[in-house]
C-alpha cells in the first residue's frame, strides 16, 4: 500500500510516496521512501502526476564534477578510496554549494541530478565519517598522490589557524591563544600551500594548545615523506626559533622568515641601520613604493644567515600615528585614576592594560599612571623596519615577492572559515571531526580553484562564488515519462560562468 506525505524544511513542503511492506527477516513491518520532489502549490497533487515528469539541479553540480575532473581530484580520491570517492566528493560539493549542516544533505540531494552518489541521510553520513576517519593510510596516500600532482612545486607557504569548539568531546579541543579573538578553547590547524597553483597541499590537526613554532619541526618530515626537498619555504615569524632554522638548514630547505622584533639579535640589526640604510643609495622601487635595503650576516647557533633588511619610510609615519594614538587614548582614559598603592597599579595594570602595560610606569609622587618614554623609544625606532631571514642569497625584490603572496594561505583560511562556514567545529568527538576536516579540506582545493579562475577571468568583480552556483542552478535536467532526458535553455550569463572553466554544458 502505497500513500502521499509532506514534509516541510526551512519553509519548503516536499512530498514522498511512502510503501508499506513486511519485513520477513526482522519479522515486522516496514516502510519505504522515495522522494517525488517539491511540492510545486498548495494544491492536492496526485502521485501518478509527479513521477511522470521530474525536474532536477544540474548546472551547479555538473560544473563542479568536470572541475574536479579536469583538476585530477576526482582521479586521486577515487584512487585513494576506490569505495567512497563519489560520497566524499559530493559532501565536498554541498559544501561548497551549500555551507550548511550536514542534517539538512539528503534533502538538498534531493533536488540535485545525480547518477554516481548515492542518497545519504544524516545518520549514514555519521556512519560513512566514522568509517573515513579510520582510513589514515589513505588519508595519507591522497596527500601524497595531490603533492606529485601539483608537482613541479618550488615554493610552498606554511601556516596555522585556529578553529573554536563548544564540544569537550574532541581530544584535539584545548584552551590557549585563540587567533580569532573568541573566548573558546580550539583546534590548530596548519595548512601547507603551492605558490605556482595557488592550491593547498595537505594539513595537519594540532591540539589547541601547541604554539606554532613546536609544529615545524614534524611538518619538515612531512615534506621530506612527500619528496619535497628543493623548495623554498615561506612562513611567518610565529614559527622562527633558532632549533627551527638548524632543522631546515640540516634538511637543506631554502626558507624566508622574518626575524621576530622581540628578538635582541634584531634590535641589534635595527640600531646598526637606524640611520645609514636611508642613504639614497640603498632607496628601490617596489609596487610604487619607496624602500630602502640592506643586508647583513647574522649567526644564529653557530651557523650564518643572510640578514635582509629592509625600511619603508611610508609604513613608518603610518604605524607611528596609529601606536601613538592608541597609547594617548589610553593614557587620556585612565590619566584622572589615582592609585594610593604600586600594589593597587600593578592590579589594574594587569586587569586593563594588557600588553601595552610596557608603556606606562607608575609615578610615586603624583599616583598616577604616566608614559614610559624608554619603551616608547625603543619601539617608535622599530618601526618601519622588517627584517627576512634566509639561508640563501635571494634577490631583494624577489624576497618581497614570495613573501607577500604568503596572504594565499590567509585566504584559504578565509575561505574555510566564512565561506565555507567551518569558523566553529561543528562536530562533537573526535572521528567525525577528523573525517569532515579531510572532506573540508577537498571542498577547499576546489573552492581555491574557482575563486582563483574567477580572478584571472575577471568575474570576481561582478559575482561571488555563491552568486555564480545561485546561477547555474536555474539550468534543470527533465525527464517526461520515459523520454531521454533535456537541459533547460542556458542563459548568456551562465554561458559566461562554463567559458571560463572551459567546459561545455551537456549532458
Amino acid at each position: 500500500m502505497a500513500f502521499l506525505i509532506e514534509q516541510k524544511i526551512k519553509g519548503k513542503t516536499y512530498l514522498y510516496e511512502v510503501e508499506s511492506y513486511y519485513d520477513k527477516d526482522k519479522k515486522q513491518p516496514r516502510q519505504r521512501r522515495k522522494y517525488l520532489g517539491r511540492k510545486p502549490s498548495e494544491k492536492s497533487v496526485k502521485i501518478q502526476d509527479i513521477s511522470s515528469l521530474t525536474t532536477k539541479n544540474f548546472g551547479n553540480i555538473f560544473l563542479l564534477e568536470e572541475i574536479a575532473k579536469k583538476l585530477g581530484l576526482t582521479e586521486i580520491v577515487s584512487i585513494a578510496f576506490p569505495e567512497h570517492y563519489n560520497e566524499l566528493l559530493y559532501l565536498a560539493f554541498y559544501k561548497i554549494i551549500e555551507a550548511e549542516p550536514y542534517y539538512l544533505f539528503e534533502h538538498w540531494f534531493d533536488e540535485q541530478y545525480s547518477n554516481k552518489c548515492k542518497r545519504m541521510e544524516y545518520q549514514s553520513i555519521s556512519r560513512f565519517t566514522s568509517e573515513i576517519e579510520k582510513m589514515q593510510n589513505q588519508q595519507y596516500q591522497f596527500f601524497e598522490l595531490w603533492t606529485k600532482h601539483l608537482s613541479p612545486i618550488e615554493t610552498i607557504y606554511y601556516d596555522i589557524t585556529s578553529i573554536s569548539s563548544y564540544s569537550e568531546n574532541i581530544d584535539f579541543v584545548e584552551w590557549s591563544y585563540n587567533r580569532d579573538g573568541e573566548q573558546l578553547p580550539q583546534i590548530n590547524l596548519g595548512v601547507v600551500s603551492c605558490k605556482r597553483s595557488s592550491l593547498p597541499i595537505f594539513y595537519r590537526t594540532y591540539q589547541g594548545s601547541i604554539v606554532d613554532v613546536s609544529t615545524l619541526k614534524n611538518t619538515v618530515k612531512y615534506f621530506k615523506s612527500f619528496d619535497l626537498t628543493d623548495i623554498i619555504l615561506v612562513t611567518d615569524k610565529g614559527f622562527y626559533s633558532g632549533k627551527n632554522i638548524t632543522e631546515l638548514k640540516n634538511s637543506e630547505f631554502q626558507f624566508i622568515i622574518p626575524l621576530p622584533y622581540t628578538l635582541k639579535k634584531s634590535k641589534g640589526i635595527v640600531k646598526k641601520y637606524f640611520n645609514k640604510i636611508t642613504s639614497p643609495k640603498n632607496a628601490f622601487q617596489y609596487k610604487n613604493d619607496v624602500l630602502y635595503y640592506q643586508s647583513d650576516i647574522i649567526e644564529i647557533e653557530k651557523n650564518n644567515y643572510y640578514a635582509n633588511i629592509y625600511f619603508n619610510e611610508k609604513r613608518k609615519v603610518e604605524q607611528n600615528q596609529i601606536f601613538l594614538n592608541k597609547i594617548l587614548d589610553i593614557e587620556n582614559q585612565y590619566i584622572k585614576n589615582q592609585f594610593s598603592s604600586r600594589k593597587q597599579y600593578n592590579d589594574f595594570k594587569k586587569d586593563k592594560l594588557g600588553s601595552n602595560a610596557k608603556y606606562f610606569k607608575y609615578n610615586i609622587k603624583t599616583q598616577k599612571l604616566e608614559r614610559n618614554e624608554n619603551t616608547l623609544k625603543t619601539d617608535l625606532a622599530k618601526m618601519g623596519f622588517f627584517i627576512m631571514l634566509t639561508n640563501k642569497e635571494l634577490d631583494k625584490t624577489q624576497i618581497l615577492d614570495y613573501y607577500r603572496n604568503k596572504d594565499m594561505v590567509e585566504k584559504i583560511f578565509d575561505n574555510l572559515k566564512n565561506e565555507l562556514d567551518e569558523n566553529r567545529l561543528k562536530t562533537h568527538n573526535q572521528t567525525n571531526t577528523e573525517a569532515r576536516l579531510f572532506i573540508n579540506f577537498l571542498s577547499l582545493i576546489l573552492y581555491s580553484l574557482i575563486v582563483k579562475t574567477m580572478q584571472n577571468k575577471k568575474l570576481i568583480k561582478k559575482f561571488t562564488v555563491k552568486e555564480i552556483f545561485a546561477e547555474l542552478k536555474k539550468i534543470k535536467i527533465t525527464t517526461i515519462k520515459n523520454q531521454k532526458p533535456f537541459l533547460s535553455e542556458i542563459t548568456k550569463t551562465q554561458k559566461i560562468f562554463f567559458d571560463a572553466f572551459d567546459i561545455k554544458c551537456q549532458i
